[in-house]
């Protein structure tokens, strides 16, 4: 499979009986950093591309069939939406690891790895123990406040410990 830029189409008055009622794309191959990888190809259009759409090339059936079964793998598994793979919680562990375990060494984000693993189970452990879940939950001078309370009964807990 290669990657490449749809720069055009072509309108054909005769085609092959399978390839009747589909869209030809003129497709420039690309390299990984975007630039030219050959001369321009024609393909068959699967995914209703049009003009200045980056597309996956393939060169017969079977590497189509593999994309086609990636798309729907992708969508049962809700991986097509970075925010719910990468949330902002995993981008911070994605970066720490490098810098707990030293920035700029091979061996750095292994070693951030090997220590913020444990530390993020023994916290989830701490966390589940103290009973606290999804809910908001707040400790006041050793009380545990859960729940959604209302900013009357907030008051009515901080009231005791602010200053007038």
């Amino acid at each position: 499979m290669l990657i490449g830029l749809v720069i055009g189409d072509v309108v054909a008055t005769q085609k092959v009986p399978s390839h009747e009622g589909r869209k030809i794309l003129v497709v420039q191959p690309l390299h990984l950093d975007g630039t030219d990888r050959g001369d321009p190809v024609l393909a068959l259009d699967a995914v209703d591309a049009g003009i200045g759409d980056r597309v996956l090339l393939t060169t017969e059936g079977f590497s189509a069939m593999t994309a086609v079964g990636g798309v729907f793998y992708a969508f049962y598994y809700d991986s097509l939406f970075p925010a719910q793979v990468f949330g902002i919680g995993r981008s911070i562990e994605l970066i720490l690891a490098p810098i707990v375990g030293g920035l700029g060494t091979v061996f750095g984000p292994v070693v951030g790895a090997f220590i913020l693993t444990p530390l993020g189970e023994l916290l989830a452990a701490a966390v589940e123990k103290l009973g606290v879940n999804s809910t908001p939950t707040f400790f006041v001078n050793g009380k545990r406040l859960a729940g959604a309370l209302s900013i009357e009964e907030m008051e009515k807990e901080f009231a005791p410990y602010l200053k007038s």
